[in-house]
């Protein structure tokens, strides 16, 4: 407030120009260009997660007609506070699992198809290398279909040496411990083998008559 007697001055402010609306209508277009920019950035920053999320198979497949040839990579790291599966003298230890492998595909999951897939394991012990070990896992998997006849199966062989605990009996009661093989705190190999298959006929929309077969042995 001016003091009394003396002229009213009166502070001016700059208008752009074109009025009032052309003031509002310049910020709109500087927030316009931030949020652009920041859309920019977003953008950058979602194709860099994605090339990232890009699997080495992916990259490496090879494919020619209806056959596709993938490598698979899997590597971990586990501690085990018991090793040996035993009740006393317990054994820890880190273990380095690498296991490199490969995917064989013929034709198409929507249709007829063979999967065949192997890994091998190579199993590292940090302070236990009398426990290191290869491993060996072979898997197929088909889907055969002809009219109203379907056919699938599956199967797995696995070349194991690790660790198990527990025992083997070689048969019946024995309470004096005998004829008892204790297998517990060392490495065992062995072979595990599993097969199932199942043949089935569409005999309409809601009806399927099928029959199913599986097998599993061990070595």
């Amino acid at each position: 407030m001016a003091p009394f007697g003396e002229p009213l001055r009166v502070r001016k402010q700059h208008v752009p120009k074109g009025g009032l609306f052309a003031g509002l209508s310049a910020a709109q277009n500087l927030m316009g260009k931030k949020l652009q920019k920041g859309a920019i950035l977003v953008a950058a920053a979602s194709s860099f997660s994605a090339i990232a999320a890009i699997k080495p198979g992916d990259l490496l497949m090879y494919q020619k007609g209806p056959l596709v040839l993938k490598p698979q990579f899997d590597a971990s790291e586990t501690f085990n506070d018991n090793i040996t599966y035993r009740s006393d003298q317990l054994l820890h230890d880190f273990v380095t699992t690498l296991s490199p492998g490969l995917a064989l595909q013929l034709g198409r999951h929507n249709f007829n198809y063979i999967d065949l897939t192997y890994f091998y394991d190579r199993l590292i012990y940090a302070e236990n290398p009398e426990f290191d070990a290869n491993q060996h896992h072979i898997n197929a998997m088909l889907k055969l279909q002809k009219r109203r006849l379907t056919l699938t199966g599956y199967d797995s062989i696995d070349f194991l040496s690790s660790p198990i605990g527990g025992g083997y009996s070689s048969g019946g009661p024995n309470p004096g411990g005998e004829g008892v093989l204790i297998i517990g705190g060392r490495k065992i190999d062995r072979a595990m083998y599993y097969d199932q298959y199942r043949l089935g006929w569409s005999a309409s929309d809601r009806t399927d008559l099928y029959v199913q077969g599986l097998h599993t042995f061990s070595d």
